[in-house]
């Protein structure tokens, strides 16, 4: 993790949520515990006597070990290739994780080949057993299944098959949007009202809003918020107007509505106070949207050009 840290900082990127959050530990040590439980059981094996004949073990080992462990690991970055390609909001999302995954996984690998054997020189000395009490019993109980796995090789290999097509079916009926938007069970709606509104304007028709999104026996509860917020961390005026619409669990929505439906009902209302723009969402995916791109709404059109009278 050092030499990803390393790697990010020449790379300018910040440790956070989203270059950190899902990094797999796991994957990160597999290459060090390859070759470190190698080298023990090689030496555990060979019974040396001398101290040549213990680099020897140690280096053979390493060296019979490093195209494995070298391969496993480029082949784990390669399959983090296509995240480097997502654009948008799963580009900004998902590419910092795989930048440090893979900063992370070359480091990991050249430890494993330089760091490791040398610790285990270092570290690996006297008479080494390679079994012991809790490490037996699960030898033995391993090969027990292998032997029946063996004897009936064209069971399994039916089975796995058999499994193959299935999991084929199923991967049929399952989504292809590589980020599906979920229900968060409540909606966010901001209210884009004329510039020059007034404050008492703004007030009152935020009251008028509320009013008629509160209507809706589908909703529990409405939080409004008109302006900028406490923080001043968004740079808005009167003019907008966010709401929070807590909504009941869909299972007891009496009239039977889905949830674009009900939007749609919510718009239609709306949409008759007029030069009003409305925007539905959801709170957290609201957030994500304005953090990542700086847009506030899910579409959105932007429009370049030199000459500001032609725009």
């Amino acid at each position: 993790l050092l030499i990803a840290f390393i790697l990010m900082w020449l790379k300018g990127m910040s440790a956070n949520l989203l270059s950190l959050g899902a990094v797999d530990f796991g994957v990160i040590i597999d290459g060090a515990v390859i070759m470190g439980e190698g080298i023990f059981a090689r030496l555990a094996e060979e019974h040396v006597s001398s101290e040549e004949e213990r680099m020897n073990v140690i280096s053979g080992t390493a060296i019979e070990l490093s195209n494995p462990i070298f391969f496993s690991i480029v082949i784990i970055i390669a399959t983090m290739l296509p995240i480097f390609s997502f654009e948008k909001i799963e580009g900004k999302m998902f590419s910092p994780l795989a930048y440090t995954l893979g900063f992370a996984l070359l480091g990991a690998m050249a430890l494993s080949l330089t760091f490791v054997p040398g610790l285990s020189a270092s570290l690996l000395r006297g008479t080494l057993r390679e079994k012991s009490f809790i490490v037996g019993p699960l030898h033995r109980w391993y090969g027990k299944l292998l032997d029946a796995a063996l004897r009936n090789d064209r069971k399994i290999l039916i089975g796995s098959l058999g499994l193959l097509v299935l999991s084929i079916i199923a991967a049929g009926s399952l989504g292809s949007e590589f980020l599906p938007h979920l229900n968060e069970g409540s909606l966010w709606v901001r209210a884009t009202m004329p510039m020059s509104v007034s404050p008492e304007i703004a007030d009152s028709t935020t009251r008028s809003i509320r009013a008629v999104i509160a209507s809706f026996p589908e909703v529990r509860n409405v939080i409004s918020q008109n302006g900028r917020p406490d923080d001043g961390t968004d740079a808005t005026g009167f003019f907008n107007a966010e709401f929070f619409v807590d909504l009941a669990p869909e299972s007891s929505w009496k009239r039977g509505l889905t949830k674009e439906e009900l939007i749609g009902g919510m718009g239609d209302e709306l949409n008759k106070l007029p030069g009003i723009d409305f925007n539905f969402s959801q709170p957290i995916s609201d957030n994500v949207e304005e953090a990542v791109t700086g847009v506030k709404g899910e579409l959105a059109v932007k429009v370049f050009g030199n000459n500001l009278q032609i725009l």
